[in-house]
């Protein structure tokens, strides 16, 4: 099964719910935008924990972002 790269990230996080997230990503607009800010956060903030030179309080700022999202699409994906 192919899965766009946006997903990988919330695949990894949610292995078991795989196949309901491929189905939501590509059917529900408000779940979509979450997995794409997910992915994007944590992509971010893959990228700072890897720079000792970047900024502490953006990589805060992602985890912290990639912390809510997760709790978002959790609710997202049991109230579905």
């Amino acid at each position: 099964m192919l899965v766009a790269q946006e997903l990988q990230p919330i695949i990894i996080k949610f292995p078991d719910f795989m196949t309901k997230i491929i189905q939501m990503y590509n059917n529900d607009s408000n779940f979509k935008s979450l997995c794409d800010d997910y992915s994007l956060s944590s992509i971010l903030l893959q990228k700072y924990g890897r720079d000792v030179e970047a900024d502490l309080v953006l990589e805060k700022e992602y985890a912290s972002m990639c912390e809510i999202l997760e709790k978002e699409i959790t609710d997202y994906l049991l109230r579905k």
